[in-house]
C-alpha cells in the first residue's frame, strides 16, 4: 500500500511541473532535471527491488542508504547548477548597468 502513495506522488509531481511549463513559470530545460527525478521515483515505486539490486551491487548493506546517496548527489548537482547559473546573470546584469551608466552619460553630455 505504501508504494501506491509514491507512485501518487511522482504522477502529481510530474502533472504539476507540466503545467508550470505550460504557464511559462519554468523553463522546460530546468523542468527536465525534476521531470527525470520524479521518473526515478515512479520506477521505483513501481520495482522497488530494483534499490536493492544496486545497493548489492555497490556492496551497501541498508539499501535506502544508497537512495539517499542519489538523492543528495541530485540535489547537489542541481545546487551547483543554479550557482552556476546564478553567477552567470550575476556578471550579465553587472555587464548591463554599466552600460546603462554609460549610456546616461552620453544623454547628459548631449543635453548640455
Amino acid at each position: 500500500m505504501k508504494n501506491e502513495y509514491f507512485v501518487i506522488m511522482s504522477i502529481f509531481i510530474i502533472v504539476f511541473i507540466v503545467f508550470e511549463v505550460r504557464k511559462s513559470h519554468l523553463s522546460i530545460k530546468e523542468s527536465f532535471y525534476w521531470v527525470m527525478g520524479s521518473i526515478a521515483v515512479l520506477i521505483l515505486s513501481l520495482f522497488p527491488k530494483i534499490i536493492d539490486k544496486v545497493a548489492k551491487f555497490f556492496g551497501v548493506d541498508y539499501p535506502p542508504s544508497i537512495f539517499f546517496v542519489f538523492v543528495i548527489l541530485f540535489l547537489l548537482y542541481l545546487l551547483f547548477r543554479l550557482n552556476k547559473i546564478q553567477a552567470l546573470h550575476s556578471e550579465e546584469i553587472r555587464d548591463l548597468i554599466q552600460q546603462i551608466a554609460i549610456l546616461k552619460e552620453k544623454v547628459n553630455r548631449k543635453n548640455r
